[in-house]
């Protein structure tokens, strides 16, 4: 969730399709329009655009944001690697919290 002075919007990071994996998972949603309305959020973009976000947002905020992620217990070793290596490059003044 992104929340500025008068406005917010969401932002949902999937992983793209892979036939192999969905033969046992099942179908993922595609990053687009589809999966925007499905999941009721304003940007829904592929996991590989998460690392470019984040800096790109870290320039737009200039300094002035707090980043939830739940570090300690990570669900996804790929995400976590993206995530971690965000917060160890960012400056300090910015707010790092878990949300538990």
């Amino acid at each position: 969730m992104e929340v500025k002075k008068d406005s917010h919007s969401s932002h949902l990071f999937v992983r793209d399709p892979d036939p192999k994996e969905e033969l046992w998972e099942g179908p993922r949603t595609k990053a687009g329009g589809e999966a925007e309305r499905f999941f009721g959020v304003e940007r829904c973009r592929s996991i590989c655009e998460l690392p470019g976000f984040l800096k790109g947002y870290e320039g737009s905020a200039r300094g002035n944001f707090v980043l939830w992620y739940e570090y300690p217990s990570p669900k996804n070793d790929k995400i976590h690697k993206v995530m971690m290596n965000f917060i160890q490059n960012i400056s300090s003044n910015h707010g790092i919290q878990t949300p538990k």
